[in-house]
């Protein structure tokens, strides 16, 4: 799985597709047809049309080309967006769009299927009677049971005011609902008190050009309860938009540079740097980070560390250390490059090194995870294995492979959007937070 897409404001998303379609056009179209590379995938796209066995798909073949080209860098920061995927990602940068109002997970362990895991009050999805824990079989007649989520979620949403019917599976039976669209407002940000008066924010992405405005709306609503100190939670947070990062260190930060580049040339350049605002949340702080806190997240989390304004807690993040310009295709798909590595406020790089915590904890709030796989046994025949006292029950198929993997612990979510469930007994990085905010 692709752990994030670190985008740029739209503005600059168009200027740099301008940009890179005059300058291709320019002469480099020619140069690559005279080399031998560019040569030789025209004659295998000929090869292809006029001997394959059955009839190919010249665009799908074409669109291969594009894929297999972004491939060759051996980047994963580089890559390719399909037309449809690239168009609900736009949909989801705006912070709204019309569908039922739902929160969604794989049903499967390959990451297909739709499971409900979140109504949220007074969608459409819930007027319609759709529950949490119900699984969906099918959108308008589509089957939705071994598609990937994000091609179920184009399924789902649609126009305003328009009508989507799912079967759905629910404690075993079969039952049609039918929902009718509307605007969807993207909540990334959510909230609670903590015992001590300890306030608490998570943020589960910065790819909503909301986020900044849903940040502080939340900050004010805890100050009116009387926090007395914050925790914002970045883990799991694999990024965004660049000028909601800014925008939300910005809100802790009344000085100090924030947002910092380094080109090919070597050149050092500040992006951005904090100003002192009279909305500035100035109360006492700590930032959670994990292992998939990555981009955006790692760009406030290393600002708020630098700069002397919170403590870090956790694991050392992702390292992606990378912008991406997104660049728009003719064919409404977009290529993201990496074009620049960032730079901490002490001109520290995070590219493959993330951000270190300053009290290192692991995150124990879904546990260990076991998965194991053997072959060899006998067909059908039963195999106990024991690891750290636990007895785990096989049977092995046909073949005599047996296989076992943990499901993962799914967080509960509210059915409030902007209000946030936390599990301190679960949670040890959620202590020590506490515990140094005491």
């Amino acid at each position: 799985m692709r752990i994030e897409r670190f985008l740029l404001p739209a503005v600059v998303v168009a200027s740099a597709g301008v940009f890179s379609y005059a300058q291709f056009s320019a002469g480099n179209n020619s140069k690559v047809l005279d080399s031998a590379n560019g040569k030789s995938l025209l004659e295998a796209l000929n090869a292809l049309e006029r001997n394959h066995l059955t009839p190919v798909n010249r665009e799908k073949l074409l669109e291969g080309a594009i894929s297999g080209m972004l491939y060759a860098l051996d980047d994963q920061f580089t890559f390719y967006i399909p037309p449809a995927e690239a168009s609900t990602g736009r949909e989801d940068l705006q912070g709204e769009f019309f569908g039922i109002g739902v929160g969604i997970n794989p049903a499967n362990k390959d990451g297909t299927g739709v499971l409900v895991e979140t109504v949220y009050s007074g969608s459409p999805a819930a007027r319609a009677g759709l529950l949490a824990g119900d699984i969906l079989l099918s959108a308008n007649g589509k089957d939705v049971t071994k598609l990937p989520l994000e091609q179920a979620v184009r399924l789902i949403r649609g126009p305003n005011g328009s009508t989507v019917k799912l079967e759905v599976l629910r404690n075993g039976a079969k039952i049609t609902i039918t929902a009718t669209r509307a605007k969807i407002l993207k909540v990334t940000v959510e909230s609670t008190v903590l015992p001590g008066n300890v306030g608490y924010i998570s943020l589960s992405d910065f790819a909503n050009q909301k986020a900044t405005e849903q940040l502080q709306t939340q900050l004010k609503t805890l100050q009116a309860k009387g926090i007395k100190a914050l925790i914002f939670d970045l883990r799991n947070n694999p990024g965004g938009l660049v000028n909601q990062a800014e925008g939300i260190a910005d809100t802790f930060l009344e000085q100090g540079d924030i947002f910092i580049t380094r080109g090919k040339d070597k050149k050092v350049i500040v992006e951005y740097a904090a100003s002192k605002q009279s909305s500035d949340f100035k109360l006492p702080m700590v930032v959670l980070v994990n292992g998939s806190s990555a981009s955006a997240s790692e760009i406030v989390g290393a600002a708020l560390q630098e700069l002397g304004r919170a403590k870090v807690v956790g694991e050392k993040t992702y390292g992606k250390g990378v912008a991406n310009i997104p660049t728009p295709l003719s064919n409404n798909g977009q290529i993201n490059v990496a074009t620049k590595e960032w730079l901490t406020p002490k001109r520290n790089s995070l590219y493959q090194r993330g951000v270190t915590p300053d009290y290192v904890v692991q995150d124990t709030r879904y546990g260990n995870l076991l998965a194991l796989e053997g072959i060899g046994a006998k067909p059908g025949s039963s195999i106990e294995v024991k690891i750290n006292g636990k007895t785990i029950k096989l049977t092995a198929d046909k073949t005599g492979k047996f296989v076992h993997q943990d499901t993962p612990v799914r967080q509960k979510n509210s059915s409030i959007q902007g209000q946030a469930i936390v599990d301190i007994a679960a949670d040890a990085q959620l202590r020590k937070a506490l515990e140094l905010l005491k």
